[in-house]
């Protein structure tokens, strides 16, 4: 994949996913305990995982290197993370709009890293991906 727009895709993909690694990094002890709070186990473990897949895939992502890597990666992390930190929409009967937003923002990335997958030509076969521009 080239092109201007496909740079400034790759970038913008990558912004998002390296604010949160950074802001996880310099917040780490309160990140540490939101994750205790969620009764994941190892939560230092986690927190240094998760800051890895963020900003591994921030890194491929903006040089356009592996981007399928990437976007693999913050799939995996978003089918994992999304129902443990903002599962709760409905507290109450009523519908927790801050949550809400925040799945429905994890929702969009996820389909995004989807096209990706999808039109990536450097993706591997095993992954079922059409190759770039076939239909």
């Amino acid at each position: 994949m080239t092109g201007w727009l496909v740079t400034l895709g790759c970038l913008l993909s990558a912004a998002i996913w390296a604010m949160v690694g950074l802001y996880k990094i310099t917040h780490s002890a309160r990140m540490i305990e939101v994750i205790r709070a969620r009764s994941i186990p190892f939560p230092a473990v986690a927190l240094w995982l998760s800051v890895a897949v963020e900003l591994g895939g921030a890194v491929l992502m903006a040089i356009q290197l592996q981007i399928w890597v990437a976007a693999l990666a913050w799939i995996a992390f978003l089918i994992v993370a999304t129902p443990i930190f903002h599962g709760r929409i409905l507290v109450d009967g009523v519908i927790d709009y801050p949550q809400f937003v925040q799945v429905g923002k994890n929702l969009s990335i996820l389909g995004g890293l989807l096209l990706v997958l999808a039109i990536d030509g450097t993706v591997p076969a095993w992954l079922g991906a059409l190759p770039a521009g076939s239909q």
